[in-house]
């Protein structure tokens, strides 16, 4: 395995970024086994590359949940995540989730729908936007790829 991927089994799993203020973290009160993969930096290099911060995924299920920490540009996050997905995801056709975790969103939920529409249609990602630190179990997630 790759210095860019540990699996890890901690019952909080934390994914952050220097340069954001954000927070994404997974509740693992089970503690399965979960990759995290750090993709800005590591699998993909190069600034002029489009990538999300962070990928996770469920190795019993091989489900993956693509993360992006951001500071206001909604639009830009989602370029990266659907870079993302179109340069590592195993399950091209998979539903697959897509996190955006912003300073702040100014953009309006009829907004934020849209571009859920959009990159649901073109890259099968469930999206979605929250600000500042936002904490999910594993189960949850795993029930959202489920439906």
């Amino acid at each position: 395995m790759s210095d860019c991927i540990t699996t890890v089994t901690h019952k909080n799993i934390v994914f952050s970024d220097k340069k954001s203020k954000c927070v994404f973290k997974i509740k693992n009160d089970q503690q399965r086994q979960i990759e995290r993969h750090e993709v800005d930096g590591c699998l993909i290099k190069g600034e002029e590359l489009k990538k999300c911060d962070w990928l996770a995924v469920d190795v019993a299920s091989r489900c993956e949940i693509y993360i992006e920490l951001k500071g206001k540009n909604i639009g830009k996050a989602v370029e990266q995540l659907c870079a993302s997905v179109d340069q590592l995801s195993t399950k091209k056709t998979a539903k697959k989730l897509a996190y955006v975790i912003a300073t702040r969103c100014p953009l309006t939920s009829v907004e934020i729908n849209e571009l859920s529409a959009k990159i649901w249609r073109s890259h099968k990602l469930d999206l979605v936007v929250k600000t500042m630190e936002h904490t999910e179990s594993i189960e949850k997630l795993l029930a959202d790829l489920a439906n």
